[in-house]
């Protein structure tokens, strides 16, 4: 196979432009499951020194959005081309905190190696969790969480069995890329306080609130030529990078875009405390992100500004949106309540209060949500339209709903120039 590339520009953009056509789901949910999988087929084989530590491309991604925003569509098309040219070991949801160390521990099988003048097949101790109900995964094992935290820091690990003493599991890398509904996040929160603590600060949640197109005839992209072409270009350059091992490094302009982002980044007395989290691990996720935007593009192991901005610029638009993933957590008797009504507002940008009530006669009494907007107008995020009448009011969203969705024009470098929004 050639190492030379064949698509024009780097894999996710790429990708992202090749799928748009053809699915429904929203771009930044194909853009960071393109990101997760390309972190997750780079393995440990590349890395960044960080002098008292060593950060790896791997990443944990949960696309996060209501029942039928395209968060499986997105997460299961790009994860076929790594399973179809068996760049990654899967790990299914379905799975205990003592079964995936066994997995880890018994490795899957990795490249042949010449040792000692004869070829071995090497242990590779990587392996990608893939949830597609994190439910499902979160709740198997009581300890789940914190090993997931474990399994996000170290490339190390030992544990006890249970007949067998001890193991010990060395050049470990985990990914993991999973998909959930706002309100899941919510209700675990009820039973398990650590959701919103280690486990959050180290998971990147891409939240949409609706599918960005309506498609109704499809058509594949391996039924036409261009689109087999397509298919058959970024399978190969899906090898390519999966090949490329080696310390990265930055260039000139690189180190300064770095410093300059690392600069700006501050923790606000007001941020909410999945904020404060998000921002504790954000430095981290922009050098693991920039590794991959790297790897998509190149070959050299060397990180530019462009790599820093574009790891930025879909950051920034995952920070922008947190809130509105997590507003259902809290500890008051109204947070699930007002995610909802405030789900309903950001769609319509106003609505009557008898056709809200209307939607909402199931999930709450009209004494809820009286009290609910009565909050909503105090903070200044609802108004009443001048226009309301027979004593029933009209309620105006005030605050903007969610940043704008991002793009893949010019390999999202045009998010980053035309809206100045995300550079803040």
């Amino acid at each position: 196979m050639s190492s030379k590339r064949l698509l024009k520009s780097n894999w996710i953009s790429s990708y992202a432009e090749a799928v748009a056509p053809i699915s429904q789901s929203p771009s930044q949910f194909h853009i960071w499951a393109a990101i997760s999988m390309i972190g997750a087929i780079a393995k440990n084989n590349v890395s960044i020194d960080r002098a008292t530590y060593t950060i790896y491309p791997n990443t944990y991604v949960v696309l996060t959005g209501p029942p039928g925003t395209g968060k499986g569509e997105a997460l299961r098309y790009v994860y076929a081309f790594a399973e179809r040219l068996k760049l990654i070991n899967s790990i299914s949801d379905r799975v205990t905190a003592e079964k995936i160390l066994k997995r880890l521990a018994d490795g899957f099988p990795g490249l042949p190696q010449i040792q000692n003048g004869g070829i071995v097949i090497a242990k590779d101790s990587s392996a990608t969790l893939v949830s597609t109900e994190l439910q499902t995964l979160i709740t198997s094992s009581d300890w789940m969480l914190a090993l997931l935290c474990d399994l996000w820091d170290k490339n190390k690990f030992e544990y006890d069995t249970k007949n067998s003493g001890s193991a010990f599991i060395e050049n470990m890398c985990v990914s993991l890329i999973g998909a959930c509904v706002p309100n899941l996040i919510a209700r675990l929160n009820k039973d398990r306080k650590d959701i919103n603590d280690g486990f959050t600060a180290r998971t990147i949640f891409v939240f949409a609130d609706r599918s960005t197109k309506k498609i109704t005839w499809p058509e594949p992209l391996d039924k036409t030529q261009k689109g087999k072409k397509i298919i058959a270009d970024l399978e190969h350059d899906l090898s390519v990078i999966s090949h490329i091992k080696g310390s990265m490094t930055f260039s000139p302009m690189g180190r300064i875009a770095l410093e300059q982002f690392h600069k700006k980044l501050n923790i606000d007395d007001d941020d909410s405390e999945i904020l404060v989290n998000f921002k504790s691990r954000l430095l981290t996720h922009v050098l693991k992100t920039s590794m991959i935007f790297s790897l998509s593009e190149r070959d050299t192991l060397e990180i530019t500004d462009r790599d820093i901005q574009n790891a930025a610029t879909c950051l920034k638009h995952v920070e922008l949106n947190l809130e509105k993933a997590f507003r259902a957590v809290g500890d008051s008797d109204l947070a699930e309540a007002t995610a909802k009504v405030q789900l309903i507002l950001e769609r319509r940008g106003g609505i009557s209060k008898s056709e809200l009530m209307g939607q909402l006669i199931k999930d709450m009494s009209p004494e809820t949500l009286d009290r609910v907007l009565n909050m909503l107008m105090n903070i200044d995020y609802l108004g009443i339209s001048s226009g309301s009448a027979n004593g029933n009011p009209y309620f105006i969203l005030k605050k903007p709903a969610v940043a704008p969705p991002i793009t893949t024009a010019q390999t999202l470098k045009s998010v980053l120039s035309s809206n100045p929004k995300l550079n803040n």
